[in-house]
């Protein structure tokens, strides 16, 4: 019998598949619940870290703008393409965003 099971939740772009991909913790909670897991022993987490990539053209930053490899390594990670959550809330304001 499990102490406690952790459902986590994605951005709603990986989960075109579900019936409402806008609310995802929801279907993935009452998935659970409806196959008799007891809902006090569910938690919803989320990820806290991110890929990053490096642009093609950083002008085009949209979503699915053409990429040409991961991004730089972080300070604590040292690995190209992934963030800590710590990093990330280092990260200096990208261009576009305000500072």
């Amino acid at each position: 019998m499990a102490d406690f099971c952790c459902c986590v939740s994605w951005q709603r772009y990986h989960w075109d598949c579900l019936p409402d991909p806008q609310d995802v913790k929801d279907y993935a909670v009452n998935s659970w619940k409806g196959q008799g897991a007891p809902a006090e022993k569910l938690m919803v987490g989320f990820g806290a870290y991110a890929h990053i990539f490096t642009l093609t053209n950083p002008a085009n930053h949209g979503l699915d703008a053409p990429t040409s490899g991961p991004g730089t390594d972080g300070p604590y990670t040292q690995e190209a393409g992934t963030l800590a959550y710590l990093e990330v809330a280092e990260y200096p304001p990208l261009p576009w965003e305000p500072a």
